[in-house]
């Protein structure tokens, strides 16, 4: 979610939930609810916390410092580790591997990343990161007394900028 940490629970419940009106998605909304929301205390009964903190996956504060909204490069490394390291390796095969790995492909990425050297990106993700960046600038204009946007236009406008 692209809306600032402390907007999500009330966003959620006056923006995304009414928006969703279908009743066979209803499970997946509570899932996402507990989950990733919270439930909200009601009728004297204590509220839930999420499993998984809104610090842990909320995106705005990433957006807005144009950093990865994605840990894609991470997965990579570890899959190609995964290939080197058999199933319950000793130490020893351990080591081997990770020596092997440091020798190879890993010192060039870490090279690269001490470098700051980046892969050219394709011209249709940065012009999606672009769009995602200006909409999500625009929450200024949800906020305050003279709000000239609503929450759900400012939703579907992520929506759309979201789009490939």
């Amino acid at each position: 979610m692209f809306v600032p940490r402390c907007h999500v629970e009330a966003f959620w419940h006056t923006v995304i939930k009414p928006m969703i009106t279908r009743s066979e998605l209803t499970p997946i909304l509570d899932y996402v609810q507990k989950t990733w929301i919270g439930i909200p205390p009601r009728d004297g009964a204590r509220g839930k916390r999420p499993i998984f903190s809104v610090e842990c996956w909320n995106q705005h504060r990433r957006v807005i410092e144009e950093r990865p909204r994605h840990n894609n490069f991470l997965e990579s490394h570890n899959a190609k580790l995964q290939k080197m390291v058999k199933p319950n390796p000793s130490v020893w095969d351990f080591l081997i591997a990770m020596r092997t790995a440091y020798q190879g492909d890993f010192q060039i990425l870490h090279q690269e990343w001490v470098n700051n050297v980046n892969k050219p990106r394709r011209t249709e993700d940065v012009a999606r990161d672009r769009r995602i960046l200006q909409q999500v600038r625009r929450w200024s204009e949800v906020e305050g007394n003279n709000s000239r946007l609503r929450p759900e236009e400012w939703a579907m406008g992520m929506v759309t900028a979201m789009k490939d």
